[in-house]
């Protein structure tokens, strides 16, 4: 979103210089353009290409690239829609204090065009430069991503563990707006899974080796039980006072927004069936369980920024074995879920900033709706050109540990639930209590403790971050809170941290097209 903003705000001010009746794009066409770029770019996300491939590798018959494409698109404007149902209800997502961190950058950034941001301009444009120099030099030098961790921990090097310094100021700038204390719970999750979980589970053979992709396999369980308990004790806590006060000022829902609803919903459940043989019954049994994830997700990236699909399609997956589901059946209801999920959460970060931006709420829905179909063909282009061969993965030059994941656990449950090992049971039941305690905390000690109770959302998403990229966040979390002490006021921290996004994503997007191209080129 930030890279869309950016790409959007410079190149109609080139434009504009080079021909002057060209008017340059004000904020609120920039946030529209943006909007649409994240939807279209998240539609690579929430398991549309990791259902599909997983299918493939379980031997799986490959529905029609027309159906296919529908289908994934049916899941995104189903996901659209549903945000501005859970923005309408207040329940549990959406408010302000979510800061939605890329979101926020993305309005900066739109804010540039007009003049009462041009206090902000240049450390934006300053920072935008050294985020940008920073990710060619890396680019060119083949500098690492992450530079390793000297020293031994058990056995293990502390590199194996993931622990590192990241090359990139991506994760510095997305850092700097989150919140302090959602940063250091995520790097606390990181430090518990990587010092003391990974080390003990390799000494007891639960896990092969230190791997990213087996320590994930591992982790994703008690990830989703954690944010699952959590979200499910929050919205108990919450939902009815909440309901109460938007039942005293708020309209109800337009007759529009449910009829559109509920033509997605029959949409998605009929293509699901066309496109993969998916019961009814299940198509109609994802829908409410797209719902609670939906809650989850929204809440995790608007505090985190880091979507939890990866934790929690296990968790539905499990949930469908629990039902009964099939083989295929274990790889669809969770990309039917998951990508409700992301879509839902990503346009609440849209709908976030779209009042400063002057954006209508149903603008905002019609430019996102029309970049799923954009990044719908996108990946279905993708996916023939690199994927469609998904027997032969994983390979040294896609290893695509999410989809790896996504076809194990589906073979795992395709032999029942009761077949998880004993001790993911056991760290999937301590996580539903840790997650349901640290909610219960939060709402009930003073105000003066609850600050020091870690956040379940930073919990949870340190677990399944590797340990250098937990560190990048807090660091830029903490950074970011010395500089306004000292600034006060004057602090410009928000504007740098969103330059930082800007630049580095800017670059890295141009540097892999040309990449791209030039291979697509060569002889």
């Amino acid at each position: 979103m930030t890279s869309a903003a950016l790409v959007a705000l410079g190149g109609s001010r080139c434009a504009n210089a080079l021909w002057s009746h060209v008017e340059p794009l004000d904020r609120r066409e920039i946030t529209a353009l943006a909007s649409t770029a994240s939807a279209a770019a998240y539609m690579a996300g929430g398991g549309n290409i990791a259902a599909l491939a997983a299918l493939v590798m379980l031997g799986q018959a490959v529905p029609h690239p027309a159906l296919l494409f529908l289908f994934w698109c049916a899941l995104g404007v189903l996901g659209t829609l549903l945000a501005a149902f859970l923005r309408r209800r207040a329940i549990a997502v959406g408010d302000a204090e979510l800061p939605f961190p890329t979101a926020s950058a993305t309005s900066e950034i739109a804010g540039d065009s007009n003049a009462h941001a041009a206090a902000a301009a240049r450390p934006l444009g300053y920072a935008t430069a050294v985020g940008a120099g920073v990710a060619w030099v890396r680019l060119a030098l083949h500098i690492p991503a992450t530079l390793a961790m000297p020293g031994v921990l058990r056995g293990r090097t502390l590199a194996s563990l993931t622990f590192g310094v990241d090359t990139s100021l991506l994760l510095l700038g997305v850092g700097a707006l989150m919140n302090v204390r959602t940063a250091l719970s995520t790097f606390a999750g990181a430090l518990v899974t990587y010092l003391i979980l990974v080390p003990e589970l390799l000494a007891r053979g639960w896990l092969e080796d230190a791997s990213y992709t087996n320590v994930v396999g591992f982790m994703v369980w008690p990830t989703a039980s954690l944010l699952v308990s959590a979200a499910v004790m929050a919205l108990g806590l919450d939902t009815r006072v909440q309901v109460r006060r938007k039942t005293a000022r708020a309209r109800p829902l337009e007759r529009s927004l449910w009829l559109l609803l509920g033509a997605c919903a029959v949409a998605t459940t009929a293509l699901a069936y066309l496109a993969f043989g998916l019961p009814l019954f299940y198509g109609l049994f994802a829908l409410p369980i797209a719902l609670g994830g939906a809650l989850i997700a929204a809440r995790t990236m608007g505090e985190s920024d880091v979507v939890p699909t990866k934790a929690l399609a296990p968790f539905v997956q499990l949930l469908s074995a629990g039902a009964g589901a099939s083989l295929s059946a274990l790889c669809v209801i969770p990309n039917i879920t998951s990508s409700v999920a992301l879509h839902a959460a990503d346009t609440l970060g849209s709908l976030k900033i779209a009042g400063a931006s002057g954006l209508r709420e149903g603008e905002v829905l019609v430019a996102r709706s029309i970049g799923v179909f954009v990044g719908g063909a996108a990946v279905l282009l993708g996916y023939i050109v690199l994927v469609s061969r998904a027997q032969a993965l994983p390979t040294a030059g896609l290893p695509a540990p999410s989809i790896v994941v996504w076809k194990s656990v589906a073979d795992l449950l395709a032999r029942g639930a009761g077949s998880i090992p004993p001790p993911l049971r056991i760290a999937m039941l301590i996580a539903t209590l840790l997650g349901s305690a640290l909610e219960i905390l939060e709402r009930t000690l003073p105000a003066r403790i609850r600050r020091f109770v870690p956040s379940a959302v930073g919990l949870g998403t340190g677990m399944v971050l590797p340990a250098s990229n937990a560190f990048a966040l807090t660091i830029g979390a903490i950074a970011r809170r010395l500089h306004e002490r000292g600034a006060g006021k004057q602090s410009q921290s928000v504007p740098i941290a969103s330059g930082l996004i800007a630049g580095e994503s800017a670059l890295t997007v141009a540097w892999q097209v040309v990449d791209a191209i030039r291979h697509i080129a060569a002889p």
